[in-house]
């Protein structure tokens, strides 16, 4: 075979490999530095993960209970306002009254004063 061919995958062959059956995939029991690297890549990289899900949790609670608070707090002065609001239109109510008696008043006055017009003068 020259060296510039193209290698045949009959031509490679393993040492565990049995009667020139080649596999794909075969286990090999030593652990070597490249193993080690990935089980720290990986074990660090979902510690990471972790902590990162935990802040996320964390802020996530943080933030509705704000938004908690803030719609307490939104609900109470809404309740305020609405009791004032009921109390000025139950003094809208007592004035409406007021002045329905007063408009009452400038009827009677007004048709005493037509009635007096029509009556001539005394002597």
């Amino acid at each position: 075979m020259d060296d510039s061919s193209r290698m045949g995958l009959d031509s490679h062959r393993r040492t565990g490999d049995k009667h020139g059956v080649r596999r794909f995939f075969r286990f090999d029991p030593t652990v070597s530095m490249g193993t080690w690297l990935t089980l720290l890549t990986m074990f660090s990289g979902g510690a990471a993960a972790y902590a990162t899900y935990q802040s996320d949790k964390v802020q996530m609670r943080a933030d509705i209970g704000f938004v908690k608070l803030t719609a307490d707090r939104d609900r109470a002065d809404l309740n305020g306002e609405i009791t004032g609001l009921r109390s000025d239109v139950k003094d809208v109510k007592g004035d409406v009254k007021d002045v329905k008696g007063d408009i009452g008043e400038m009827k009677q006055s007004l048709a005493v004063l037509k009635a007096q017009a029509t009556m001539p003068p005394r002597r």
